[in-house]
C-alpha cells in the first residue's frame, strides 16, 4: 500500500504565520520529547521518515489528515461534553474572540477566510449578550436625542459622550 502526504496547503493564501503562544509551544517541546522516548524505546522499529513531523504515533508513523475528527467524539464522551462537530469549533472560536472585543478583520484573517462577509455571516453568532449591550446602547443614544432635543428648544447645544 502506497501513501502520499502532501506538505502543501489547498490554497496558496492558506500559509498563514500566527504567534506561538506559550502553551502551545509547552505542548509541542513535550510532544517532542515523547517522540524522542520512543525512538529510543522502539529501536529499528521506530519510523525515522517523519522526524520532521509531530503528529505521528508511537512508532513515528504519521497520523491521518482525519484522525482528530475521528477521536473528537470519543475525547467529548470521555470528558462528558456535548457532542458537536470538529468543525463547529471555528464557529466557537470566532465568536468568543468577536465577543472578546477582536477586530472583525483579525478574526476574518485568524481564519483564513479571503472575504470579511464570509467570516462574519458564516462563523459569528449574534449572542444574547451583545443584543443586551446593543440594547442598552439603543436605549442611551434615544436618551441622548431626548436631551439633544431639549437642549436644542433652549437654544443651546450639547456633546454626548458614549462610555
Amino acid at each position: 500500500m502506497c501513501r502520499t502526504f502532501k506538505d502543501d496547503t489547498k490554497a496558496s493564501s492558506s500559509y498563514r504565520s500566527f504567534p506561538l503562544l506559550k502553551e502551545i509551544k509547552d505542548i509541542l517541546i513535550e510532544q517532542k520529547q515523547w517522540i524522542e522516548n520512543n525512538k529510543k524505546d522502539f529501536r529499528e522499529k521506530y519510523n525515522n521518515e517523519f522526524n520532521d513531523y509531530t503528529n505521528v504515533n508511537a512508532l513515528g508513523e504519521i497520523l491521518k489528515s482525519d484522525y482528530i475528527t475521528r477521536n473528537f467524539n470519543r475525547l467529548l464522551e470521555k470528558n462528558g461534553v456535548k457532542k458537536v462537530r470538529f468543525h463547529d469549533l471555528r464557529h466557537s472560536c470566532a465568536t468568543r474572540l468577536l465577543n472578546l472585543g477582536a477586530n472583525l478583520k483579525d478574526i476574518q484573517e485568524w481564519l483564513g477566510h479571503s472575504t470579511l462577509s464570509t467570516a462574519t455571516s458564516i462563523y459569528t453568532h449574534y449572542s444574547y449578550h451583545n443584543k443586551v449591550i446593543t440594547s442598552k446602547l439603543i436605549e442611551r443614544a434615544h436618551e441622548s436625542s431626548n436631551e439633544q432635543t431639549d437642549i436644542e428648544q433652549l437654544g443651546g447645544t450639547m456633546e454626548v459622550q458614549m462610555r
